[in-house]
């Protein structure tokens, strides 16, 4: 499954990446990389659960989180200090960072205050 999922998210971040400025992919490449990248979502946010069989697998999908979350904090602040250079700053990089730092907090509470 994991595979399967790495494989839908390459294709279409080339599909989307290798596209050249102001030029839209063809219809077909398009659709594809759009069902590639909803199927990824729904892998991930609502289709694969699984439970963790011991406390270092718990270790690990912990640790795994933090590095998650550390990478995408690295490529939205790059994002937002590029943009921010060339004086066109997308606003959705700035609510997506504030979406996973807040994110963060309220699952800290949230645990803190219910374990």
């Amino acid at each position: 499954m994991r595979i399967i999922l790495a494989i839908l998210l390459l294709i279409a971040a080339l599909i989307f990446g290798l596209a050249r400025p102001l030029h839209m992919p063809q219809t077909p490449a398009m659709i594809f990389a759009v069902v590639a990248l909803a199927g990824a979502v729904w892998v991930v946010l609502l289709g694969y659960r699984s439970s963790p069989t011991d406390e270092r697998e718990r270790l690990h999908r912990a640790v795994s989180f933090e590095w998650a979350m550390l990478a995408g904090a690295v490529v939205l602040a790059a994002g937002a200090i590029i943009q921010i250079i060339n004086h066109e700053l997308d606003p959705w990089l700035v609510y997506a960072a504030v979406a996973m730092a807040g994110a963060r907090l309220v699952s800290y509470f949230y645990l803190d205050n219910h374990n």
